[in-house]
């Protein structure tokens, strides 16, 4: 009833109506057994048997649907349900033991534990020795279901681990209060056992909350800002590439909010209540088993860019929440790069500096439908640039299933000279070289066209390459600009400032220098 009047989130990672008839049927269950415990006989009517047995089916029907859903409910995959805390330079990990297991006996870590290790077995022992104290027995009982519950939660998703602790503050108090026995000696020991226990792990959370002092000289950043750095010139980047009319962009929800803020973006996944239908989207679009229905919700959205983050999972989640064979959705199609004639891959930088090492950003770009060679020739330049000598060589066999193909040609030729192998460059050389005729080139997108010049180029094949680029430079426009990759992009203005040419019109040249990272307007 959320979102009443406008609609009903049949949603298992909200709050789905299923949740509440399982804690009603459990809350039923908890009745039937006490009434069971004290008078000793498990149903008194037949009508009690059948509540028993209604509030068994009840209770199962949440979990039942999230297993036939394919889902995992409420603790799908996502950026936040990693992170233990919000707060700058915070614990990041996928659940509680791979972070015990990478980070060892910390301190952070033994915040983290020592009120689930103090309390858990101390409310145990307190249970044993309250025998004559019915009333704070049932009350520590109470309070120790949900803990013992949610500890198996909290320990898959991190986030979860505050509300434990908010289960544990219950159970700290309830220790620390008195009893019927205030008198005596273990009610004070009790007592002051548990304010010790609070003062230890409250100091020691206190000691490491603050964020961790860095050198003025030489500041560390946390992941989170790191991330946001990446996010944020990523952001500008795709901005940059699009052009002034922009572009629709398909991503994770949280990368499409930075997308939106810091480039200016159209987005299709946002976890806005407003953005229900573009979430739709997006969800059928990354769980599409067949490539015609992919281009359709495409064209139906004109997006223009589809973008992965290595950080976030979202889109995959999307996938098997709309699927139950998320094997054969679109998503797994990327993951495989199984792409259609109709998706070109864009190289996309990630910032030099020190902690992005792992993070890496693949960007799709919908483009008319491709060539075979053409398409392989353009994603063997996204590996090359990718830094994927692997992928690109896995590519040598699809390359040469085209030998009269320049564009595959040159591409070949550009993986062999990757590899260092100069016998095998210069027998690529042999086979390209006669088929470069103007009437060839001109049959050729442009920025092909410039892929096969650079290959030339750097096999000093200058007697065709001056004549063809001076052609190709007085056709450029920005959308063109656009087409090449980064290192293209550079490649060309390095060739163009070593022949001693330039881009005619003055606004596009200062496009070209404009389109490249500043480590790279440095280099040139």
């Amino acid at each position: 009833l959320e979102f009443l009047p406008d609609r009903l989130a049949w949603r298992f990672d909200l709050i789905h109506p299923l949740y509440a008839l399982s804690w009603l049927g459990a809350a039923e269950l908890v009745a039937r057994v006490t009434e069971w415990c004290r008078t000793g006989r498990p149903w008194q009517r037949r009508a009690d048997l059948g509540l028993g047995l209604l509030a068994i089916a009840l209770t199962a029907s949440a979990p039942i649907a999230v297993a036939w859903s394919g889902t995992r409910g409420w603790l799908h995959d996502e950026a936040a349900a990693t992170r233990l805390t919000p707060l700058l330079g915070g614990v990041a990990a996928p659940n509680l033991g791979a972070w015990v297991m990478r980070a060892g006996s910390t301190g952070a870590v033994w915040a983290t534990l020592l009120p689930w290790l103090l309390l858990v077995p101390a409310t145990l022992w307190s249970l044993v020795r309250a025998k004559n104290d019915p009333a704070k027995r049932t009350a520590l009982t109470i309070a120790l279901g949900p803990v013992l519950c949610f500890t198996p939660i909290a320990a898959l998703q991190l986030q979860n681990w505050s509300s434990l602790d908010g289960l544990l503050l219950v159970v700290l108090i309830l220790l620390a209060a008195p009893g019927t026995e205030l008198r005596t000696y273990f009610a004070q020991v009790r007592t002051f056992l548990s304010l010790a226990a609070a003062a230890t792990v409250a100091g020691l959370g206190l000691y490491l909350m603050p964020p961790p002092g860095t050198d003025p000289e030489h500041p560390a950043l946390s992941d989170t800002e790191i991330q946001g750095l990446v996010e944020r010139d990523f952001a500008q980047w795709l901005a940059h590439r699009a052009g002034p009319d922009g572009a629709v962009v398909l991503a994770p929800p949280d990368l499409s909010v930075s997308l939106l803020f810091h480039g200016g973006l159209p987005v299709v996944a946002t976890l806005y209540p407003e953005n229900h239908d573009g979430l739709t989207a997006a969800i059928r679009l990354a769980a599409a088993n067949s490539p015609d229905e992919t281009l359709e919700l495409i064209r139906r959205r004109r997006i223009g860019y589809i973008v992965l983050p290595s950080w976030d999972v979202s889109l995959d989640q999307f996938a098997r929440l709309g699927t139950g064979m998320p094997e054969k959705s679109f998503m797994e199609a990327l993951h495989q790069w199984a792409l259609p004639k109709w998706l070109q891959p864009v190289p996309y930088e990630v910032p030099n500096i020190p902690g992005v090492e792992a993070l890496s950003v693949a960007v799709f770009q919908v483009v008319d439908e491709q060539p075979e060679p053409v398409a392989a020739a353009r994603t063997v330049e996204y590996f090359l640039e990718s830094a994927r000598p692997d992928n690109a060589n896995a590519m040598l066999p699809v390359l040469r299933r085209y030998p009269a193909h320049i564009a595959a040609m040159a591409a070949l030729a550009e993986v062999v000279a990757t590899n260092g192998d100069r016998d095998g460059f210069d027998a690529a050389l042999v086979r390209l070289r006669p088929r470069v005729t103007p009437a060839a080139l001109r049959a050729l997108p442009w920025d092909r066209r410039i892929s096969v010049l650079l290959v030339l180029a750097q096999a000093r094949q200058l007697d065709i390459v001056g004549p063809e680029l001076t052609k190709c430079l007085a056709e450029v426009d920005a959308t063109r600009l656009r087409s090449l990759s980064t290192g293209e992009l550079f490649r060309l203005q390095l060739l163009c400032k070593l022949m001693r040419l330039e881009i005619p019109n003055p606004s596009e040249r200062a496009l070209a220098y404009d389109l490249l990272p500043p480590q790279f307007r440095q280099r040139l």
